[in-house]
């Protein structure tokens, strides 16, 4: 037809229904190139804004479809729609490597060398290439994974090692594990241990197979991270929480499992930060095994299993079990969800009680091999602490354990005490409609005489289930 114009119009592209691509005598570097909300705010060197081809930042992006503030604009020039593409599918404009652009940055903080130069793409950055990570782009490894750097000691944080990799059900390079799948969480590889479990797995101390037929199983990097992490902290089921026992991630748990009570095996809605109990939506795939159980705080034997560090398997995951929160406690007024506090006590914990030697792990030369953490048994997990660890010891003889023991139900307390101060506080400010007259005194905030119902103090004193937080017998308050 003389004089039409003709355009394939895709949804998602912008106004036009057209994607701009660089031109031939277009320039190869974007010196200089960042976004007026960038520059102000302190992060022009990770913005991604490509005034080449007219697209918007990530970061604006973000801000539009969360508040639809304001636009973003380049030397007051306003940027169009950014492209939004699935993994796998290559990318033609400006951008950060996956590994990069995955971690929350900071004020300014440098970017990936992709920003400066598109010859560049196509190869690992040079971030990538120093800290010896994996390089992705789009779910997409640039390059290979490079070969894992043994660790020298044990760790004491729950960061994810710098970044990682969002990991789906149609990721080209790795699938996510079955176990993220089945309860709707995101499975993430980390960057300096791509080859091995995703974090989740990694800190539970549970098998990492790939979903979908007979998925790949990748192997535990080492034990040094299993039992610390934000992924620990859950909500003791409401038949645990009634009859005072230790619950764990499954369900139906083993404690219920145990009781033949599967069918009370429930978790109560709750509010707030409290409304995801943090828990499976069934049973694991496979058996738990022992570092499960040691990763939860209890003995490698279960749930019921005291650990007191007189066995040398101990030594990983927490000395003691401070995971299991109560929620909003039984409608008495105490609030315990706070998972990042007690992240953060456990970390407390592990450096005052840490081990010595490196870890067994699954890099060069390293001990802990392939085997499934479902398998690995309570004498294997001994004797591979023993090897990188010859003058090891029980735990408990550790000149810092009585210290530790005796504080941990009281700082265990302290996290219930301040979420449910804090609780009172908020609402304290939002209800002016019952403030106090002048000069009346103000209510104080509930304090709850006992914290959740945990596993029992070591010592083996007799204080029965859930003795460590005070639903044993009588406890005193907070001091």
């Amino acid at each position: 037809m003389t004089g039409a114009v003709t355009k394939c119009i895709v949804p998602g592209q912008d106004k036009n229904g057209l994607w701009h691509v660089y031109a031939g005598k277009q320039p190869r570097d974007f010196e200089g190139a960042h976004c007026d909300e960038c520059a102000t705010s302190g992060a022009s060197g990770t913005c991604d804004a490509d005034p080449l081809l007219g697209f918007a930042c990530s970061e604006c992006v973000k801000k539009m479809k969360k508040n639809g503030r304001k636009k973003c604009m380049v030397n007051g020039k306003e940027m169009g729609a950014r492209p939004n593409l699935r993994q796998g599918v290559e990318a033609w404009f400006r951008r950060q490597c996956d590994t990069c652009s995955n971690p929350k940055a900071r004020k300014n903080q440098a970017g990936c060398s992709w920003l400066n130069n598109r010859d560049a793409w196509g190869t690992p950055c040079l971030q990538c290439q120093d800290r010896g990570f994996t390089c992705w782009d789009q779910g997409v490894i640039v390059g290979a994974i490079p070969e894992t750097t043994a660790p020298q000691e044990w760790t004491v944080s729950h960061q994810l090692g710098g970044s990682w990799a969002e990991v789906r059900p149609s990721t080209p390079w790795r699938k996510a594990c079955r176990e993220c799948v089945a309860n709707g969480n995101h499975c993430r590889a980390t960057a300096d241990g791509a080859a091995f479990a995703c974090n989740r797995c990694f800190q539970l101390g549970i098998d990492c197979v790939e979903s979908g037929g007979e998925g790949e199983h990748y192997p535990l990097f080492d034990l040094s991270r299993i039992g610390i992490g934000n992924f620990l902290p859950f909500h003791a089921c409401d038949r645990c929480k009634e009859a005072g026992r230790n619950c764990d991630h499954q369900r139906p748990c083993d404690s219920c499992v145990d009781n033949g009570e599967q069918e009370l095996c429930k978790d109560t809605p709750g509010e707030g930060n409290n409304k995801a109990p943090s828990c499976f939506a069934g049973r694991l795939h496979d058996k738990a095994g022992p570092l499960y159980y040691l990763a939860l705080g209890y003995g490698a034997g279960g749930v019921n299993d005291v650990k007191d560090g007189s066995q040398l398997e101990h030594w990983i995951g927490p000395p003691f079990p401070m995971y299991q929160m109560e929620g909003d406690n039984n409608g008495d007024g105490t609030e315990d969800h706070n998972r990042m506090a007690i992240v953060s006590l456990v970390q407390n914990q592990r450096r005052a009680l840490k081990p010595e030697g490196i870890p067994p792990h699954g890099a060069l030369e390293g001990n802990l091999g392939t085997k499934r953490p479902s398998e690995l048994t309570a004498e294997e997990l001994r004797q591979k602490l023993g090897e990188n660890w010859p003058e090891i010891y029980p735990m408990n003889q550790h000149k810092e354990y009585q210290t530790v023991l005796q504080e941990a139900p009281t700082k265990r307390r302290a996290v219930v005490v301040e979420m449910t101060a804090a609780r009172t506080r908020r609402r304290a400010r939002g209800n002016t409609a019952a403030a106090p007259a002048a000069g009346a005194p103000a209510a104080a905030p509930v304090v709850p005489s006992n914290g959740p119902p945990v596993q029992v103090l070591p010592q083996g004193q007799g204080q029965g289930q859930g003795g460590l937080m005070g639903a044993g017998g009588p406890q005193g308050g907070v001091d």
